[in-house]
């Protein structure tokens, strides 16, 4: 029929990876986080999250990451995801 979708097929979960709150640290909890986008500009939603990140007491590492800008005020900005630290 047109306009019909194949339904969603989850995968099983490997054996050995065990599916727990613990595991989901990383995600509500992350030691880093990168701002694809931010920006001088005011308006802009990537300037929001930087500087909601930075005013709210985030307590991991910031990026910025923009090609037009070397630097965000005190923070450097990096030119693409491929140049941020390992």
């Amino acid at each position: 029929m047109p306009g019909r979708h194949a339904p969603l097929t989850v995968p099983a979960r490997q054996e050995g990876s065990p599916v727990s709150i613990r595991n989901l640290k990383a995600l509500f909890e992350p030691a880093s986080v990168a701002v694809i986008g931010a920006s001088e500009q005011p308006c802009a939603v990537g300037t929001r999250v930087l500087a909601n990140l930075l005013a709210g007491g985030y307590g991991g590492t910031v990026y910025a990451v923009n090609p037009k800008y070397g630097a965000l005020g005190s923070l450097r900005c990096y030119p693409d995801v491929a140049s941020l630290p390992a």
